[in-house]
């Protein structure tokens, strides 16, 4: 159905991508259309004025952006995507980036061993048997520490003199007169 079968009043209720999609399959030929000219080209057929195009402008683009019917072909023009299949699309694209191949690796038996040792490491890293016998025997060794230190610290087994205080405080005073002189 082209623009020209509507009448005016459906032509301003009908959005403004409606009527883009309308004007680029009306075209004879595909083309590119600039953003510009194309809200331009529906300004005219509606009859819209300045403002009311300003405030319906940035719907417009993003209505553009997001319906799969139009493909952006850079430089703020717009088309059909029906006129750009994308066979054709793919095929431009492969056409133009040339890959280089690649000589593939000989690995070296070596290198192979190599990696099979360090697939070994990993698996003995993560093995939860060996980490909890590991963590067990820390406990044991913690529990063993703290009877040592409970044992160190035991006052009551050895009381110290009076006389014992005294001659350790001497020797202090004496150290610090001699550091004085």
């Amino acid at each position: 159905m082209g623009l020209n079968q509507y009448t005016q009043e459906e032509l301003r209720e009908t959005a403004m991508i409606e009527l883009a999609f309308e004007i680029m399959s009306d075209s004879k030929e595909p083309k590119a259309f600039s953003f510009h000219d194309l809200v331009e080209e529906i300004q005219k057929k509606v009859g819209l004025s300045e403002a009311e195009v300003r405030q319906r402008i940035a719907q417009f683009y993003t209505d553009l952006n997001i319906d799969g019917r139009f493909v952006t072909l850079g430089d703020n023009h717009w088309g059909l995507r029906s006129w750009y299949p994308v066979d054709q699309s793919e095929e431009d694209l492969v056409a133009t980036v040339k890959t280089k191949k690649r000589k593939a690796k000989r690995y070296a038996k070596e290198d192979l061993d190599e990696y099979e040792d360090a697939d070994d490491d990993y698996e003995e890293y993560n093995d939860v048997d060996s980490l909890e016998e590991d963590y067990e025997e820390l406990d044991d060794e913690e529990d063993y520490d703290d009877m040592l230190e409970e044992e160190d610290y035991d006052l009551d087994d050895e009381e110290l003199d009076d006389e014992d205080l005294d001659d350790e405080e001497l020797e202090y005073e004496e150290l610090d007169e001699d550091e004085k002189l």
